[in-house]
């Protein structure tokens, strides 16, 4: 009987393992009819939440959750939570905001959702969650040199991984790189009503090193719309400053030399373009100046701004912005950085590996 006894306590104690909530990020409702049903309905009476569970191996819970704007999808203010798992697997949490408790979850984990009930601090208003586990697996760690580093990590709130710095020799710089770069693609993903959420990137660093962070990203969608998009979303950083640099920082003076500039990098692509395109920048969009005015020399760009990324060696460039329908007719180009020498910013990135590059005298 005690060997029966045993083994039936060993299977209890298994199934209890097998209930508990694993750690990591859950995305779901919070509501007086929170329901994991994919319906659209089920977003008009409850609160989007995405909550981060970190466990211990004594059971000790610690984690944070946050509310989605339900116009732009940005997640809001962190609200942290702590409590524990217990034997059976039942989670028990409390939130707090400024040191006072605001709500207590009390819930588990059937294997396909973690939920339960939350109540007020009174304990007399109750709402129903419903949280599914969401996808957060790392990429692989890599060194640039032995002391920068990065690694591919989902964006909070989104199913997008981008490439974050895992190592900097300036920590605030790293924090404050990783905080523009999930601030910049937060909110990208379907509206939760559509299913699913085809929100899609693929990104390669392109240059990397101890100032520099430069990354080719092409971002897709189609969200049930009509026809699916996609358009390059690269991103560099000065990692002396934590800045995003922009197109004119590449450049002294742009705008003064921007016509040669423009000319420099895309007259070649421009040349190359199928009749259909060329006759497309004649005619699309109307001069800003109007019926009758000259066109603007140098190549015709038809989107209204420029993405880039910078490599070892070039300088990668395409025109964004277009309407769908001539899409197709976007210049880019890949320009050596000695072509650009003359209208080059001292100290901007791009000087900053061309000069690298220099033989030593």
């Amino acid at each position: 009987m005690a060997i029966l006894a045993s083994i039936v306590a060993l299977l209890l104690a298994g199934t209890a393992m097998a209930e508990a909530p694993a750690p990591g990020w859950y995305r779901g409702l919070v509501g007086r009819t929170a329901t994991a049903l994919d319906t659209p309905e089920r977003y008009e009476k409850n609160k989007e939440v995405e909550m981060e569970l970190r466990i211990d191996d004594a059971g000790r819970v610690s984690g944070r959750y946050f509310y989605f704007d339900a116009v732009t999808l940005a997640p809001g203010a962190d609200i942290a939570i702590e409590g524990r798992v217990t034997p059976e697997g039942k989670v028990q949490l409390e939130e707090k905001v400024g040191g006072k408790v605001t709500g207590r979850w009390r819930g588990s984990d059937d294997g396909a959702e973690l939920s339960g009930t939350w109540t007020d601090p009174s304990g007399r208003r109750k709402l129903r969650f419903v949280l599914e586990r969401v996808d957060d697996r790392e990429g692989e760690e890599h060194a640039v040199t032995p002391q920068v580093a990065y690694r591919g990590r989902r964006v909070v709130g989104t199913n997008l991984q981008l490439p974050f710095l895992t190592r900097h020799p300036r920590p605030e710089v790293m924090k404050t790189v990783n905080d523009r770069i999930s601030a910049s693609f937060q909110g990208h993903r379907c509206e939760p009503t559509m299913s699913p959420d085809d929100f899609d990137v693929t990104w390669e660093v392109r240059y990397a090193s101890v100032d520099l962070f430069s990354v080719e990203v092409s971002e897709g969608w189609f969200c049930n719309a009509a026809y699916p998009s996609a358009e390059p979303r690269s991103f560099t950083y000065d990692l002396r400053t934590g800045r995003e640099v922009e197109f004119a920082d590449l450049f002294q003076n742009y705008e003064a030399k921007k016509d040669a500039i423009l000319e420099a990098l895309f007259a070649d692509a421009a040349a190359s373009r199928d009749e259909e395109c060329k006759e497309a920048a004649a005619s699309w969009p109307e001069s800003d100046a109007g019926p009758g005015a000259k066109p603007a020399p140098g190549p015709r760009l038809l989107g209204d701004s420029i993405r880039f990324h910078l490599t070892p060696t070039v300088l990668h460039v395409v025109e964004v912005g277009l309407p769908h329908v001539i899409a197709a007719c976007r210049l880019s180009a890949d320009v050596p950085y000695e072509k650009l020498r003359q209208f080059v910013a001292p100290g901007s990135p791009v000087a900053l590996i061309a000069d690298a590059k220099k033989p030593a005298k």
